[in-house]
């Protein structure tokens, strides 16, 4: 990879197309995921649909580890200015903490480069809408500290929701809370779930049918009260292509953004979100 004045760096967590990582250019810092006695890297070369399978079969729960300090600084040796680092949300993996030591050594490594980690404060398709702001402003010759605060700006003002059609990972690794997670699990409730503005998971919604559930996503992007016109929307999904594309209709039918992108969840996304879950945000 031959260098550039400005590098986007993403955790696995971020989701994204190859077409749409040709425009992009993340280079992207792998999670672990262990099943049982099995440890999966989540990088291009995971077999997704092999490892969703053992996900479904497996009776243990998954569980993931950040990308060390040392993967991060690697990354870094692809640019000549600056770099900017987008992480899960650090209330949910220690990713962030990784990429601000990884900072710190950059300091001594590349003295000359500037580093902006951006804790996302949320996940998959949270990141990637981050990555396309970066990119948006690098396109537009934007210096490193302009483009930096415009990122921090943008993750203040995003939203995030996702519709999961089987919760039970979250609850058993602590991301929902156990008394409403069983509640929803018993009840067969379809939550639609986002972001706090702090990083953590909260429930915006609730549905007795993932049918019902799909309609109540969709009226959160056309209900919003963000000026949509100038924003990209990005759907990522796990083995739900035909649903997300359902999603995009329905919202493109009423409210206007300057673009809508359906992107395939790599492995930490769809660990958590499981098969036929879907996450957007603009």
């Amino acid at each position: 990879m031959t260098k550039s004045r400005f590098v986007i760096i993403g955790d696995s967590s971020l989701d994204y197309s190859p077409e749409l990582n040709e425009w992009l250019q993340v280079v992207s810092v792998p999670l672990s995921v262990s099943v049982g006695e099995q440890v999966f890297v989540d990088d291009e070369q995971l077999d997704m649909e092999q490892f969703l399978d053992i996900l479904a079969q497996g009776s243990e729960v998954p569980k993931s580890a950040a990308p060390s300090p040392a993967a991060y600084l690697d990354a870094m040796q692809h640019a000549e200015e600056g770099v900017f680092i987008i992480t899960l949300s650090s209330r949910l993996s220690g990713s962030y903490n990784s990429a601000m030591i990884a900072k710190q050594m950059a300091a001594e490594k590349y003295p000359e480069l500037k580093v902006q980690v951006i804790d996302s404060l949320a996940a998959s398709a949270g990141e990637t809408t981050i990555a396309i702001k970066i990119r948006q402003c690098i396109d537009a010759g934007m210096g490193f500290e302009e483009i930096a605060a415009a990122a921090e700006d943008f993750r203040d003002h995003d939203k995030l929701y996702f519709l999961l059609d089987n919760i039970e990972v979250l609850v058993k690794n602590g991301r929902m809370s156990l008394l409403k997670g069983k509640l929803a699990m018993l009840l067969n409730i379809k939550p639609i779930l986002g972001d706090d503005g702090n990083g953590s998971i909260c429930l915006e919604h609730k549905a007795r049918s993932y049918t019902k559930a799909l309609g109540l996503l969709a009226r959160c992007f056309i209900e919003t009260p963000l000026l949509t016109e100038g924003r990209t929307l990005v759907i990522a999904h796990c083995r739900a292509l035909a649903q997300a594309t359902k999603l995009k209709e329905m919202i493109a039918a009423l409210r206007k953004y300057k673009d809508i992108i359906i992107v395939p969840m790599k492995g930490l996304s769809s660990t958590y979100a499981n098969i036929c879950g879907l996450v957007c945000a603009c």
